[in-house]
């Protein structure tokens, strides 16, 4: 089977149903058929550690011959003041239970730049507890120049270690992501979903020069399955790679190798 993982969001309010077993059963099934061996899981909904519903995920996945094949990343509302020790002690609680990382979404979440110092608690947490954040930074219009992803990446890169990745590689603003990490080596850049701007961008010509200008150690493949399934994504991202002329330990690097050392999987 081939490495992965993939970047796998879930659907919002799943903590609340009561087929999360067959939800992770089924997300199982979409990475043996895609021969992907381990996927991050995005818990996208903020209340999975401020009840019950984290714990009662951990347990299911515990008793399942698959659990070391799931990792997660959750989110935090980190954003009323007077809420935010209350906060930081669930994310303390999801890294203890095994959480990976912390999911910054702007638009889920609604993030403004008065919120930025806010989100920088919530990186100096993961900092110390040793996670990384995952940054939604995508964008395909071509009539607005803000990124608010790449903006908190950068305010965050200035002021914390924490690793820092950009999910979706900024999408047009592929190029802003790849010089804010040739500032900042935190930062790396994932692949999900930025592989349906075919149509829009060379694709090829930019991942080749941000391999050339950063290594290919700090680019990450997802696919943001079920927005863009996971087998499909898979085998488009290795063609593009594989035409672009890298050699078999730059693809390894990219497909698999780099997002395991972030998840500290051979630790």
């Amino acid at each position: 089977m081939h490495l992965g993982p993939p970047w796998v969001p879930t659907d919002r309010r799943l903590h609340e149903r009561e087929d999360i077993l067959a939800y992770l059963r089924a997300l199982v099934d979409v990475m043996d058929k895609a021969k992907i061996d381990l996927a991050l899981i995005v818990l996208l909904d903020e209340d999975w550690f401020r009840t019950g519903a984290g714990e009662n995920l951990f347990k299911i996945c515990r008793a399942q011959p698959w659990k070391e094949r799931l990792y997660f990343c959750a989110m935090f509302d980190i954003f009323r003041s007077f809420e935010t020790d209350e906060i930081l002690e669930c994310v303390s609680r999801a890294h203890s239970l095994g959480v990976k990382a912390v999911k910054i979404h702007p638009v889920i979440q609604r993030i403004t730049r008065q919120d930025f110092a806010k989100i920088l608690s919530l990186a100096k947490k993961a900092e110390e507890l040793g996670m990384f954040l995952v940054i939604y930074s995508f964008s395909d219009n071509l009539n607005c120049y803000d990124n608010t992803g790449l903006e908190i990446i950068s305010y965050l890169a200035a002021r914390t270690k924490v690793p820092l990745v950009v999910a979706h590689a900024g999408g047009i603003d592929f190029s802003r992501a790849v010089f804010l990490a040739r500032k900042f080596p935190q930062i790396l850049i994932e692949l999900s979903y930025f592989i349906k701007l075919n149509d829009v961008l060379n694709l090829k010509s930019l991942v080749l020069w941000a391999i050339e200008s950063l290594g290919a150690e700090r680019l990450v493949y997802a696919s943001d399955h079920p927005y863009i399934e996971a087998a499909s994504c898979k085998r488009l991202v290795l063609e593009m790679l594989e035409s672009i002329k890298l050699d078999k330990g730059e693809i390894s690097m990219i497909m698999g190798e780099n997002a395991l050392k972030l998840l500290k999987v051979n630790d």
